[in-house]
């Protein structure tokens, strides 16, 4: 779905006649069972721990990051997911990745 989504978009501003290249940060939030949870808060931080961009999950626990103009290349990022107090802690607890202005997926977080 990830790939398919990400080609959709680049047709989408290819027919607009943008010439912009989609470079989404894309992720999962699951339970310890594999099923997607609706509605949690996944923060995007930057190296000095300053959330950047925030998105919310959808039924499917995917959360999508489609605006990326913003960051710098070659920095240090971070993805954290807002564990609610029905679950203990998140696996990982966050993901850091380098920003190389291409589109990124994550391994999913699972909530405990």
């Amino acid at each position: 779905p990830a790939g398919i989504l990400i080609g959709d978009v680049s047709d989408l501003l290819v027919n607009a006649g943008a010439n912009l290249k989609a470079t989404p940060i894309i992720g999962n939030v699951v339970n310890s069972m594999g099923v997607g949870i609706s509605g949690l808060t996944v923060n995007l931080l930057n190296s000095k721990n300053v959330v950047v961009a925030k998105a919310t999950t959808d039924v499917t626990g995917f959360y999508y990051f489609p605006v990326t103009s913003g960051l710098t290349s070659g920095s240090s990022y971070s993805m954290k997911v807002t564990v609610p107090k029905t679950f203990k802690n998140s696996s990982p607890s966050s993901q850091n990745f380098t920003w190389r202005s291409v589109a990124v997926a994550l391994s999913n977080f699972v909530l405990n």
